[in-house]
């Protein structure tokens, strides 16, 4: 029950598609005769506007980190159980004008509140027995976006009904900051006893300059993020049988190259993932 999404490198010329630009045609135009700012009620504006906040126009990687913790809310009362370096590296390919696909490598860790060492095992503070954590797996995940958001790819599973959701909006401004969420997530439902229900919701609130995302020239708009997501427990915890909920909290920035990425996010991938922490644009690579 994790993900996140981006993250970006060094070496690579941003190219822009031709159904790219002409997603970007409508602002180009207004801007030939003045600058003009894009109009939060039109969907195929907060498309634009999420796209260059959280990904891009061209194909340059972007990587976004998030510093959050993990939480469980029982009787309305939270429980800090461990911290969480995350990372993303994406990169988008452009397939017809509003929609496009995203690459994502995805490496998060769950850490030691005291001393962001990786967790092995902890004791529950909820159950009081000794837990043996267990880590998140390195992960390239394919994504499609068109207008409206995040398109449902998720695939049915014997035995349940699965969906997926992922909206973009409501955006607004003052003066020149704007936010947009995007929120996006999925819900495992069974169809028998057997089975245990499955829900995973990811809020995302993106943050940066309206001038800069209004900007036709500008692919790739810097920008900032809150995080909030609310699931159900995940197996391993042995919690299911707890009426509550399994929820993070976190902030993040995108970035442009790995230099920027945060340290303890860094020295963690490099001790463990050495491979991908030396090229990780080799992972992604939509061509």
């Amino acid at each position: 029950m994790h993900r996140r999404k981006l993250i970006q490198y060094l070496g690579i010329t941003p190219l822009i598609s031709h159904t790219a630009k002409n997603s970007l045609a409508s602002s180009k135009k207004s801007q030939a005769n003045g600058f003009n700012y894009l109009n939060l009620d039109k969907q195929e504006d907060l498309h634009i506007i999420h796209r260059k906040l959280c990904f891009s126009f061209d194909k340059k990687p972007i990587f976004w980190f998030i510093n959050a913790k993990r939480y469980a809310l029982i009787n309305k009362q939270f429980s800090p159980l461990w911290n969480m370096p995350v990372g993303f590296l994406s990169q988008v390919k452009t397939i017809d004008q509003y929609r496009y696909i995203v690459r994502t490598l995805s490496i998060i860790f769950y850490t030691s509140i005291d001393n962001n060492k990786i967790l092995n095992s902890f004791k529950n503070p909820i159950t009081s027995k000794i837990v043996r954590i267990k880590q998140p797996r390195i992960r390239i995940s394919d994504r499609f976006y068109n207008l409206k958001g995040l398109e449902d790819s998720k695939k049915q599973i014997p035995g349940s009904i699965t969906t997926e959701y992922g909206d973009i909006g409501p955006a607004w401004t003052l003066g020149d900051d704007i936010w947009i969420n995007a929120d996006n997530g999925f819900r495992i439902e069974p169809t028998n006893k057997k089975a245990t229900l499955r829900q995973v919701n990811d809020w995302f609130t993106y943050h940066g300059s309206f001038k800069e995302v209004s900007n036709s020239e500008v692919m790739s708009a810097s920008s900032t993020q809150s995080f909030h997501d609310f699931n159900t427990w995940p197996n391993w915890l042995g919690m299911d049988s707890i009426d509550g909920a399994y929820i993070a909290r976190g902030f993040g920035k995108k970035v442009f190259h790995m230099d920027d990425m945060p340290s303890i996010w860094k020295k963690l991938t490099k001790d463990n993932y050495l491979e991908y922490y030396n090229n990780p644009t080799k992972k992604i690579d939509l061509h």
